[in-house]
Formats: C-alpha cells, structure tokens, sequence
C-alpha cells in the first residue's frame, strides 16, 4: 500500500476536525487506487464527484 492513516497520527492539540478531514483524503486516495487497479478508475471519480456536486 503506498500510504495508509495511522490514527497515532496528530496534527495539532485540539484539531479533531483536521484529522478527520486528512483521514478521509487517505481514505479516498486508497479507493481510488483500488479502483484504478481493477480498471474502474472513472467510475471511481465519477461515482464521489456525485456527492460533491
């Protein structure tokens, strides 16, 4: 695997938010190339695009 969230991980005292959002960039990173690996690369993207527009 070429990066993986580890939840020791800290960015700051206080800043919950921060790490949850870097958590889920990880998250969305990893299933992206899960997706790419299996030649669903596109449907991956369009599939969170949805949720974002």
């Amino acid at each position: 695997m070429l990066a993986r969230w580890k939840d020791n991980v800290t960015v700051g005292v206080g800043v919950d938010a921060i790490g949850g959002q870097h958590k889920g960039i990880f998250t969305r990173i990893k299933n992206l190339l899960s997706a790419i690996s299996q030649g669903r690369g596109k449907e991956e993207i369009t599939e969170k695009n949805k949720s974002i527009l």
